[in-house]
């Protein structure tokens, strides 16, 4: 998606540029869900609160526009926060306009849940997706407290496979089997496991080498 920074009513070509470098491109309704920054751990392209608040908001400001226009999500996700990844999935899914998801580089973990919510599912040809059950972070207390975040995590991995059999068309004891560890898909194999839709061909064909 290119850059832009002609005029929208009622905005001018610095707000334009202000909401594009916050991951909005108001002209052309595409919302580009990534990290702009490495988060406090070095790690790069991890949904954490504040991806997922600027998500909610860019969303809120599209539709407020306009509610029934398609939008679009561009998005490269290597995981994250659970809890955040699933409030950007239950905000594309209350959207009233019908969202369309384009993957550029990967959507791993929570990623490829999110990539769910879309009305179309579009990959990249070199996308990539992973999916897995995730894993229990570090301590949460005491033993009972474990216990009750662990029953909590299941309940979202069966949710997780209740989506993935949903949108892909085979069942959920199949996803439970693949999440018991990292499976990782070629855009090629996503659309034979039924979690895309289509790979977006190249724009141009590339010149034939000279003999």
């Amino acid at each position: 998606m290119a850059k832009t920074t002609k005029q929208v009513k009622g905005l001018s070509s610095s707000d334009i540029e202000f909401l594009y470098i916050r991951g909005l491109d108001i002209r052309q309704r595409v919302i580009y869900l990534n990290s702009p920054k490495p988060n406090v751990s070095g790690e790069e392209n991890i949904i954490d609160a504040a991806i997922a608040d600027l998500f909610e908001r860019n969303l809120h400001l599209l539709l407020s526009q306009d509610r029934k226009r398609k939008l679009t999500v561009v998005m490269n996700v290597s995981g994250g926060d659970d809890g955040n990844g699933w409030k950007i999935y239950d905000a594309i899914r209350g959207s009233p306009a019908k969202v369309d998801i384009i993957v550029k580089g990967s959507a791993f973990s929570m990623g490829t849940v999110i990539l769910q919510a879309g009305d179309k599912r579009i990959l990249d040809p070199n996308a990539q997706l992973m999916v897995h059950d995730g894993e229990l972070d570090g301590s949460v207390g005491t033993l009972r407290d474990t216990r009750s975040y662990l029953d909590l995590l299941l309940k979202k991995c069966d949710k997780m496979y209740n989506i993935f059999a949903e949108r892909s068309g085979r069942t959920r004891e199949y996803w439970a089997g693949k999440c018991q560890g990292d499976f990782y898909m070629t855009a090629e194999m996503a659309i034979k496991e039924g979690l895309a839709d289509k790979v977006m061909p190249p724009t141009r064909r590339l010149p034939s080498p000279r003999i």
